[in-house]
């Protein structure tokens, strides 16, 4: 018998409780970051475990979804309020101001973004003509 695909919300939930609870801050490879936004029909707050990179003060993300053809679900609530909560590795939860970055602003951080998340490229390929992976800019409120 095949084994059951597991839930992401619930592979998040584990990753955001072992961020929180046990200080482990990347998987397999990849530093995170812990995002939690307000959802953007219901209003809800989701939190979603997110590979990061730094720039400067800032953090910065990628909405890839692994190239597939539609943004995930945290990008989309980002649209509708782009204020959301960081957590990032031990230090104290903040706001910030999630902002999509484009041109030349998005090539250098797409490029800070690989040294974090190496399948991004390919990802970005996967995704040609259906949408662009967006890339964004945490800045602390």
């Amino acid at each position: 018998m095949a084994e059951q695909q597991r839930d992401m919300r619930e592979v998040n939930r584990e990753i955001a409780d072992d961020y929180r609870n046990k200080g482990i801050y990347s998987r397999d490879g990849m530093p995170l970051v812990v995002l939690t936004t307000k959802g953007a029909k219901t209003g809800t707050s989701h939190t979603t475990p997110v590979a990061v990179a730094v720039d400067g003060d800032a953090l910065v993300v990628a909405g890839s979804k692994g190239g597939l053809p539609d943004h995930p679900q945290w990008y989309r609530n980002i649209l509708a309020d782009p204020t959301v909560t960081v957590e990032y590795q031990d230090q104290p939860a903040y706001l910030a101001n999630a902002r999509t970055v484009e041109g030349e602003e998005r090539a250098r951080l797409f490029q800070i973004m690989l040294g974090s998340l190496p399948a991004l490229e390919r990802y970005e390929v996967k995704a040609e003509g259906k949408r662009v992976i967006p890339i964004i800019r945490l800045e602390r409120l």
